[in-house]
């Protein structure tokens, strides 16, 4: 379980395929303090569990669906992700209650500036509609966006 709230942004230090989908790698500083192996991390919005850990990095296992329904199949070395470790019952609860399964990709449509903040214009993937209700919520790469209209 996560919050939506966004620790740290971390680069994919080495991503490669595998026989169930493919390892990737990512390096960060704050978000993994205190990670170890089998702990889970939302990366762009998806829970992944951590298989190997290092002083500056970790690594987690995708499968193919993951790869196919996130971002996660387009990532390459250098690229940038959003991190969170999973909430505990100490974590601030500023976002909203985020599980990290993925259902669907969408597109941006717009970006506007609206005081302090701003507005985003997503697609709808097909399906979802009856889903997205007002001052509801999604997650968009981890981040946890009240619907507003």
């Amino acid at each position: 379980m996560f919050t939506g709230i966004v620790e740290e942004i971390g680069t994919v230090r080495h991503i490669e395929a595998t026989r169930s989908g493919a390892r990737i790698e990512v390096a960060a500083n704050h978000a993994i303090e205190g990670l170890e192996v089998d702990h889970s991390i939302s990366v762009a919005g998806v829970c992944l569990t951590v298989v190997e850990r290092d002083d500056r990095s970790f690594a987690s296992d995708v499968v193919p669906e993951t790869l196919a329904r996130s971002t996660l199949g387009a990532l390459t070395r250098g690229s940038r992700v959003n991190l969170e470790r999973a909430a505990t019952p100490n974590t601030a609860l500023g976002g909203h209650f985020v599980q990290g399964h993925v259902d669907a990709q969408t597109k941006l449509l717009s970006r506007e500036a609206e005081g302090d903040g701003g507005r985003l214009r997503f697609a709808l993937p097909k399906g979802l509609e009856r889903y997205v209700v007002m001052k509801g919520f999604v997650t968009v790469d981890g981040v946890s966006l009240t619907i507003a209209r």
